[in-house]
């Protein structure tokens, strides 16, 4: 039987990617934040749970990870901090200083492959498009810088990798979090942004836990990989299938583009004054009128890995799931 060591295995994501390593016939060990086992263990049944704090540097803190990850088959890093509001300092540490921790410890135990999983965010201004592997790395965020930092952190470790892009994820272990969304569809109070023919992205979470596991199976070492479909979904469409699957109509009034820049702009100096969260972020509206799309031709080669799970259908999931 093979061994994976999940970081972040208490996530959203990481509760996907275990059970499907587990379905594959996996022995998992979950790495979880100290004070997660239980809720981990009830997520989980039958997995093996290693509470480890991912930002201890000390000799003991590493020796507890490298002793977890020792004898593995593969480590998926998972663990990590997806929030473009939170200062750099939190986010450097959420997600390099836990790649390079991890990294360390995986070297001590001699961990034949370590897979990260890095973001789409690294192509927020595309120059062309499908996007590939090929494309320019420009970030325009912390976030985003953070990953880049991290994934330099990966190459030159030493550690054979496989670095995962993948981009928006959804589904429904992800439902929580597109609930806003929802509601504003559900209520006629969505509006399509620009003239809605621009082209989104979103990754189902099956599809993603299948390249986590390709990804830390297969032969391929010291690759990375953008991790999206083939299928090219327009803006109108999102929101026409979202409101099918609601049962309302879809969207039909417009929003230039400049006044919705202008009103999370309004939004992101309001919230800073307070104190508070915004109600809608521009990364948010970037990802709603942005136009992109990607081309997994090379996961789909040297992976053997392609999305399966058409919008429509994951979409149904999701919202069942409510």
């Amino acid at each position: 039987m093979k061994t994976v060591a999940i970081t972040g295995a208490a996530g959203k994501l990481g509760r996907v990617v275990a059970r499907f390593f587990s379905g594959k016939g996996w022995r998992v060990v979950a790495i979880v934040l100290p004070g997660h086992a239980v809720s981990a263990r009830n997520a989980l049944p039958k997995t093996k749970i290693v509470e480890a704090d991912l930002v201890d540097p000390s000799a003991k803190g590493i020796a507890r990870l490298a002793k977890a990850f020792k004898g593995v088959d593969a480590v998926v890093h998972l663990a990590g901090l997806v929030d473009y509001h939170a200062p750099r300092s939190k986010l450097f540490e959420a997600n390099v200083e836990t790649t390079g921790n991890a990294l360390i410890a995986a070297r001590k135990a001699g961990v034949k492959r370590f897979v990260y999983a890095s973001s789409t965010t690294l192509y927020r201004k595309p120059k062309y498009l499908p996007i590939d592997e090929n494309h320019p790395v420009e970030v325009v965020n912390e976030y985003g810088a953070s990953k880049e930092a991290a994934e330099a952190l990966v190459r030159n470790s030493g550690v054979p990798y496989v670095i995962l892009r993948p981009c928006a994820l959804y589904g429904p272990a992800f439902t929580a979090q597109y609930e806003s969304l929802l509601k504003r569809i559900e209520k006629g109070r969505m509006r399509l942004i620009g003239d809605g023919g621009n082209h989104v992205a979103f990754l189902f979470e099956d599809d993603a836990a299948e390249a986590f596991f390709k990804a830390a199976s297969g032969k391929a070492v010291n690759e990375d990989f953008i991790v999206a479909p083939n299928e090219k979904i327009t803006q109108r469409q999102a929101f026409g299938i979202v409101a099918g699957a609601l049962g309302v109509k879809p969207p039909s009034k417009k929003l230039p583009k400049r006044l919705a820049w202008l009103a999370a702009l309004f939004e992101k100096n309001k919230a800073a004054l307070l104190g508070k969260r915004p109600s809608v972020t521009l990364e948010e509206v970037d990802s709603i009128c942005g136009d992109r799309h990607y081309d997994a031709g090379k996961a789909e080669k040297l992976l053997g890995w392609s999305a399966k799970t058409r919008f429509n259908d994951g979409v149904k999931k999701m919202v069942a799931a409510r």
